[in-house]
């Protein structure tokens, strides 16, 4: 067997989560016999038609991913929830079936994947797999997911993180809005409610937002910032003009020696200033969401009456 042609192809694969195809190892210079003596003698396992993975690379679920694109040809992407999960999108796990977008012309058979066919105009790649843009991606999201909160939450999280810019996304609803993309009206109305506006610091800030213009409330300014006495302190929810501030309490961020310390004052500083503040757990958002909004309503009515 000739070393060199089986370096090429080892080279290939490396790129590649441990995965080659047929045709790429034939064109680094093996043969179709070597091809099987590789895997009869237990150096390569087919993982699917046309595709191997090299004994030794231990098996991972972008591996999986990447062996699907190989297996769906050149113009294959991972996309939708796949595609989330690759991006990183908060609340997205790896996969147990992947979502594989080939050319509506193609009609490929990926073990373990839900293939969807249709032409798609961008592609990134990240962390060596070719994959739907994130724009693309929260649009395939707002496609497939019966709840709006989904794509939403992608939203906020690529927004927060800066993944992605505004111009981007706009970019997205126009190449797609005079193709009526599967998708595409939740996806400029998601867009139009959170673009120009600064994303919730946490996604229990966005579900508490979500939650109070869902009850007709006026929306809430997030991750607002306000200096009283010298000392700078952010607000997860805030209603500036009526000195209403939503606090939306995580275990991990205060229960803690310096939180302890810092919080009193923080608290003392925001009642001196005129600001009524309402703390919130996730446990009363979830088992009390009515209540919650009624907090804040009564809140609203007595800066009003003021």
């Amino acid at each position: 067997m000739d070393k060199d042609s089986l370096a090429r192809a080892a080279a290939v694969a490396g790129r590649q989560y441990g995965h080659v195809t047929l045709d790429q190892a034939l064109q680094a210079g093996l043969t179709l016999a070597a091809v099987r003596r590789l895997r009869a003698e237990g150096h390569w396992v087919r993982v699917s038609k046309g595709v191997y993975r090299i004994v030794g690379v231990t098996p991972t679920w972008r591996g999986r991913m990447r062996a699907a694109c190989l297996q769906g040809g050149d113009e294959a992407v991972i996309s939708h929830r796949s595609a989330a999960a690759v991006w990183g999108l908060e609340g997205f796990e790896p996969p147990r079936i992947v979502d594989v977008s080939v050319p509506a012309s193609r009609r490929p058979r990926i073990d373990g994947a839900r293939v969807h066919r249709r032409d798609v105009a961008r592609r990134a790649v990240r962390d060596g797999i070719p994959v739907t843009p994130i724009p693309e991606t929260i649009l395939d999201l707002c496609a497939v997911s019966r709840n709006e909160g989904i794509p939403l939450r992608a939203l906020d999280d690529v927004r927060r993180r800066k993944l992605v810019s505004g111009a981007e996304l706009e970019r997205c609803a126009a190449e797609h809005t005079p193709r009526k993309s599967a998708g595409i009206p939740l996806y400029r109305a998601l867009l139009e409610r959170r673009l120009g506006r600064t994303p919730p610091g946490t996604v229990f800030a966005a579900e508490v937002l979500d939650l109070l213009v869902a009850a007709g409330l006026p929306e809430p300014e997030a991750e607002f910032w306000v200096t009283i006495r010298g000392r700078r302190y952010r607000i997860d929810l805030a209603y500036p003009r009526a000195k209403i501030a939503i606090e939306c309490l995580g275990k991990i961020g205060h229960l803690n020696e310096r939180s302890f310390e810092e919080d009193p004052v923080r608290n003392n500083d925001l009642a001196l200033d005129g600001w009524l503040q309402i703390q919130l757990t996730y446990r009363r958002r979830a088992d009390e969401p009515g209540a919650v909004v009624a907090d804040v309503e009564a809140a609203l009515a007595r800066r009003a009456a003021a």
